[in-house]
């Protein structure tokens, strides 16, 4: 670069530097304020409450006017005091009210609520990393139990498969595309060490087997009945997690393409709990984290 003439360079420096202090003698060295000489132009504006201030205050034209601020120091020529005694007289139940009439973003952490006992979220997570904090997100909320459905898109990403299973007990399909199901199910199985075969096998004597982590594992590759066995579940102070499509409103399958919303089959599944219960599911067992 100086050799092709040029004179600044915008650089990025890594947050871990900065907080080690590695760039911090290169970053005074590069002499950035010393052209801070016109008095008329230029100004200072210097945080106070930086053990640094002083330095950077004495940097180019000592005639350059300086305004400071501060978090802390009262001194300085702008702190925070100002700015709360505006926000005191603001109308603080117009803003409360204006945040209640935001409109959620569909299919992100979307409250299902038809005012069952327990708490319903739809969304979009479809890899380990976002269905992960995502679920560390509802931990937060203090649920009783969190069950988690969850699929893994066909024709996609096979490596993320193994490691779903490991976050998540409740395994269904999600747009498997030209890849079958079961297949994919499969896949998914292999994080805990299993195959279809093995899940079929315990599943003769446990609707629910458990797996090596103390969870129980629920399969069905059907989605639908997958969204109603979790409703099914669900007791008071339960949050079921339905993760990988969020705001979609298709399923995918060969070369087919089907309407299908999990909020709405949610909603269909609230309203016949109880038909449910009365079918004999039983909910006393689930897949949980």
């Amino acid at each position: 670069m100086v050799h092709n003439g040029t004179e600044a360079v915008v650089m990025e420096a890594s947050s871990h530097g900065l907080a080690l202090g590695r760039s911090e003698e290169d970053y005074r060295e590069a002499k950035l304020f010393s052209t801070m000489v016109d008095a008329e132009r230029h100004r200072k504006i210097v945080n106070i409450d930086d053990p640094n201030a002083t330095f950077f205050i004495a940097q180019g034209n000592p005639d350059v006017p300086v305004v400071t601020y501060a978090m802390e120091n009262k001194n300085a020529g702008v702190h925070p005091l100002k700015f709360e005694l505006s926000l005191f007289e603001t109308h603080a139940l117009d803003i409360v009210r204006g945040i209640e009439e935001v409109d959620t973003v569909p299919g992100r952490c979307e409250l299902i609520d038809e005012e069952q006992a327990f708490g319903v979220i739809a969304d979009y997570a479809y890899s380990p990393d976002a269905l992960s904090r995502l679920l560390d997100f509802v931990r937060e909320l203090g649920p009783r139990r969190i069950i988690t459905v969850i699929g893994c898109g066909g024709d996609r990403d096979r490596g993320k498969r193994p490691i779903m299973v490991k976050i998540a007990t409740l395994l269904t399909s999600d747009n498997p595309r030209s890849e079958g199901p079961l297949d994919i199910l499969d896949d998914m199985l292999a994080g805990v060490g299993w195959t279809m075969q093995d899940y079929l096998k315990y599943g003769e004597n446990d609707y629910y087997p458990p797996l090596p982590n103390g969870h129980r594992l629920f399969l069905h590759d059907i989605r639908r009945v997958a969204v109603r066995a979790a409703v099914a579940m669900g007791e008071e102070g339960d949050m079921i997690v339905v993760a990988g499509k969020g705001h979609e409103t298709y399923q995918i399958e060969g070369d087919k393409t089907e309407f299908f919303d999990d909020r709405e089959e949610f909603r269909e599944a609230l309203h016949y709990i109880d038909e449910f219960h009365r079918a004999g599911i039983d909910t006393s067992e689930f897949p949980w984290r």
